[in-house]
């Protein structure tokens, strides 16, 4: 008779052990990228009306940023190739702004699932707007800010 008025216990004791874990992050990786002055000393800026598209292998084009005034960019880097390129255009003048990068996915954890950390290795540009730009932050994953700066581009 003692043992049926330990079982709630025992089954409470049971079901409180065992944890639903959640994910609470989101397990995407995107490049941020602060828009600067050259200059000393070097000062934020804004661009207005800038649009920014992403290019993928096949060359086809899609629009992350329309018409937008901005200070900064969150923009996606492909998980399948080691190069990703945006075109930039504002004012009238175009820039294709190509990031060189490695590819590494791990797992983030069993509710979050797996996530991709890029190796930022090398910028370039070809156009009329970009000045210049620098590699801040070399690595992004998951687990960083999203706020952390990765490469500041200068106009």
């Amino acid at each position: 008779m003692r043992a049926l008025h330990l079982l709630p216990v025992i089954l409470a004791l049971f079901f409180s052990c065992i944890r639903e874990e959640t994910c609470e992050e989101d397990p995407g990786s995107f490049l941020v990228t602060r828009f600067k002055t050259p200059g000393q000393p070097v000062s934020d800026t804004i661009i207005n009306k800038l649009s920014i598209y992403g290019i993928d292998e096949s060359g086809s084009r899609g629009l992350l940023y329309d018409s937008a005034q901005l200070s900064r960019a969150v923009l996606p880097l492909d998980a399948h190739h080691n190069r990703t390129r945006f075109v930039l255009t504002a004012a009238g003048k175009t820039d294709t702004l190509e990031i060189l990068h490695s590819n590494e996915v791990y797992l983030i954890s069993y509710a979050c699932g797996f996530g991709i950390r890029y190796t930022l290795t090398g910028t370039g540009h070809t156009g009329q707007m970009i000045d210049s730009s620098q590699i801040i932050e070399q690595t992004i994953d998951a687990e960083m800010l999203t706020d952390e700066e990765h490469i500041w581009i200068y106009f």
